[in-house]
């Protein structure tokens, strides 16, 4: 993790994701970060000290059973929330963040700023719409059938836009299973004509 001090980009940032428009106190004192992949984002950036804000960049949300195994709840890119769920219940949260490319992210110290983000309107909206839409990913997952080929058409079906699945590795990596195991799927739903074949890496329900 690298912190930049550079207020330009910070303001670029804010400006060029629609970040801005979700708070009324444009005074905030965000903070720039930039992850190499394979960081977990939580460890450096503690979701009870920051809330967090993904820009660019992949990654992963795994929760960790009493085992200590992890299992894969959410692959994320683009304009994700990060603390959203912690900030408001103060609840721990046993989940680990796992940047899968390099990632930029701002956040905001919540030593510093929590109660103006409390009493924030515009804030308060966002964070009830991104937790809302979180809570509406782990049901589909926990709904999602348990065979691999079932898994992958109920995926494409309610997770890909238009049916369309446009990345194999994304994919394996929401599915929980290995690229060669998905395009064996892939390949056999082709041949039952219920997916075709639409690009490199890219398929589509017929």
């Amino acid at each position: 993790m690298q912190r930049i001090h550079d207020t330009k980009r910070i303001t670029a940032y804010l400006k060029d994701s629609g970040l801005s428009a979700c708070f009324s106190d444009h005074s905030l004192p965000f903070e720039l970060y930039t992850f190499t992949r394979g960081e977990i984002l939580n460890n450096s950036l503690d979701p009870y000290d920051h809330i967090c804000f993904l820009l660019e960049g992949d990654i992963r949300i795994c929760h960790i059973r009493d085992d200590g195994t992890p299992f894969e709840i959410a692959v994320c890119s683009g304009l994700t929330c990060l603390g959203d769920i912690e900030f408001a219940s103060g609840v721990f949260s046993s989940h680990i963040i796992e940047t899968m490319t390099p990632a930029v992210c701002l956040a905001l110290p919540l030593a510093q700023c929590r109660s103006v983000l409390e009493n924030d309107p515009v804030f308060l909206r966002f964070i009830l719409h991104s937790i809302a839409n979180k809570m509406i990913g782990m049901s589909n997952m926990i709904s999602m059938p348990s065979g691999l080929r079932e898994r992958v058409l109920y995926y494409m079906r309610m997770q890909c836009p238009g049916g369309e699945l446009r990345s194999v590795l994304k994919a394996s990596q929401a599915l929980a299973c290995s690229q060669r195991q998905l395009l064996r799927i892939l390949k056999d739903l082709c041949r039952e004509k219920a997916v075709e074949h639409t690009g490199h890496g890219r398929y589509r329900l017929v």
